[in-house]
């Protein structure tokens, strides 16, 4: 079963680590802010020249990436295997494949953390993926609905310890819509001109 994208943002932050995650969904932002922070926090800096990848799946095949994920670290406590557009990954629909990947997932190397970011729709259901779920998370990132945004991006602005104002918020929501990433983006552009202790207001949206 998918666990919400918060819970896995908060455990990494609290650098309790999972050795496998699913990431999916047709909402990218997400699956990158998950992605993006284990790629910081997980490897330190030194070590990851030789125990931290970032692989595309357009690139590559399954066997290539459990290749990867079941060596062991180079003189390090763990490594980090990110594969990106997982969906793209060569074999991902193959039974033979799926079934080598959910083996893995079932059985995971306790020094790999494996990182699939799939971001499309599809079926958690499918065994392999069910799989992530026993030693991992599996995560579901779906586009927000409308009428949950204005309440997203103030609970975001307060998690950045930055006051926004109710009509800011319906500004940004009004002309950006439910694009997460760049809803983000917009408001860090914002803040970067904003004087200390100064919140979003209209104007400095408009």
């Amino acid at each position: 079963m998918a666990v919400t994208p918060d819970i896995i943002l908060k455990e990494i932050k609290s650098k309790k680590y999972k050795p496998v995650y699913f990431l999916y969904g047709d909402e990218p932002y997400y699956i990158d802010a998950i992605a993006t922070l284990l790629e910081a926090q997980v490897v330190p800096a030194a070590e990851k020249d030789f125990n931290q990848f970032i692989i595309y799946g357009k690139d590559v095949d399954v066997a290539t990436v459990l290749s990867h994920a079941t060596r062991y670290p180079f003189m390090a406590e763990r490594q980090l295997i990110v594969v990106k557009d997982a969906n793209k990954l060569n074999g991902i629909e193959q039974k033979d494949m799926q079934a080598r990947l959910e083996a893995y997932a079932a059985q995971p190397l306790a020094s790999t953390v494996l990182v699939i970011c799939f971001p499309a729709a599809t079926d958690e259901r499918k065994t392999y993926i069910k799989a992530f779920g026993v030693h991992g998370a599996i995560v579901q990132s779906k586009k927000m609905y409308d009428n949950k945004l204005p309440e997203w991006v103030a609970g975001y602005c307060q998690s950045e310890g930055v006051k926004i104002s109710p009509k800011a918020v319906q500004i940004l929501v009004d002309n950006i819509g439910n694009d997460l990433k760049r809803l983000v983006n917009e408001i860090r552009k914002i803040t970067i001109n904003l004087q200390p202790n100064q919140g979003i207001d209209a104007e400095a949206v408009e």
